[in-house]
């Protein structure tokens, strides 16, 4: 069953003009993102955007940023890994570290840190009879004691979060996708190219690839999993984004389109003209290609729980 959805939206001189219109993180935060391996019962927590994309698309679940972790603090979370078991382990203590080690784990270094000042509880709970994931962590409450209440031993508190995150609505499954070469910035660069031959034909300028837009779009792509909107997961406006240290200069106009569609297993170059004739099929999004206003552009595609999304972003600086 095929399932698609776009929206656009164009900044003129910073006035917004909208169909719908995205959060920022502050400079010190670090979004962790969260995974469920089907086949293992093992949730996986990473702030590692690489290991999250290839997760998700070797058939893990990706349930969204699990909560908001400080860039540093004085309290490290350890990551180790059994490679008998295949379940990684998380935690503050330096002894229970070392004693996993002692036994054959592998220290995997520092995940992430703890915040100082305790804002949000990660809750920790543990399943004896799991082979792998029989350690929980969620910010959640209801959903730690909904564990205990099936027999999950409370470990108490694991470690602190600034803040809590954003699941993502499960589509109800979660594959593998067949294709090896799965690569946003060649998706991009495909949709770059039927971008620039549509305005050839209307005798527009191309638009130049910009990494920086680029790294915004991938950005975007992940965030509308959390909330498909032109605003940000977090209820801030779309044009923060460009506040990530990402674009630099000053920009005139910055438009966006996003959208989303169902996996099929095709080549990088079809997956970028199926997203560019979805666009082109829709009046907003197509002034925003075929735009005189615009120069630049970077697109961007992320797929998860068998659903491939896609951003493009226009820029005039």
């Amino acid at each position: 069953m095929k399932k698609w959805q776009l929206k656009f939206v164009m900044f003129l001189g910073g006035i917004l003009l909208y169909l719908s219109l995205a959060g920022s993180l502050q400079a010190a935060e670090i979004s962790m993102y969260r995974l469920y391996n089907p086949n293992s019962g093992e949730h996986l927590y990473t702030k590692n955007t690489v290991e999250r994309s290839l997760l998700a698309q070797s058939g893990w679940y990706y349930e969204g940023v699990g909560w908001i972790a400080p860039s540093s603090s004085s309290t490290p979370v350890y990551r180790l890994y059994s490679v008998q078991s295949g379940d990684h382990h998380y935690t503050t203590s330096v002894g229970e570290r070392n004693w996993l080690k002692r036994l054959g784990w592998r220290d995997e270094g520092i995940g992430w840190y703890s915040a100082d000042n305790q804002q949000i509880p990660l809750y920790r709970s543990y399943n004896r009879n799991a082979k792998a994931g029989s350690h929980h962590y969620t910010t959640s409450l209801a959903e730690h004691q909904a564990l205990l209440q099936k027999g999950w031993q409370d470990e108490k508190i694991g470690w602190y979060a600034l803040k809590a995150g954003q699941s993502v609505e499960l589509t109800g499954w979660a594959r593998p996708i067949n294709q090896t070469n799965f690569d946003s910035r060649q998706i991009g660069l495909a949709c770059l190219q039927f971008v620039n031959q549509e305005r050839q034909q209307k005798g527009l300028a191309p638009l130049k690839w910009n990494e920086q837009a680029f790294q915004i779009a991938d950005l975007r792509a992940w965030e509308i999993m959390l909330n498909f909107n032109h605003v940000r997961p977090d209820g801030s406006k779309l044009e923060t984004v460009n506040d990530e240290g990402m674009i630099s200069g000053n920009y005139r106009y910055f438009g966006e389109n996003i959208a989303y569609h169902s996996y099929v297993s095709v080549s990088n170059e079809q997956i970028a003209k199926l997203f560019f004739d979805m666009w082109k099929s829709s009046d907003g999004h197509y002034r925003n290609m075929v735009s005189p206003n615009y120069q630049e552009i970077g697109c961007g595609f992320a797929y998860a729980n068998g659903i491939i999304y896609a951003s493009q972003n226009f820029y005039t600086f």
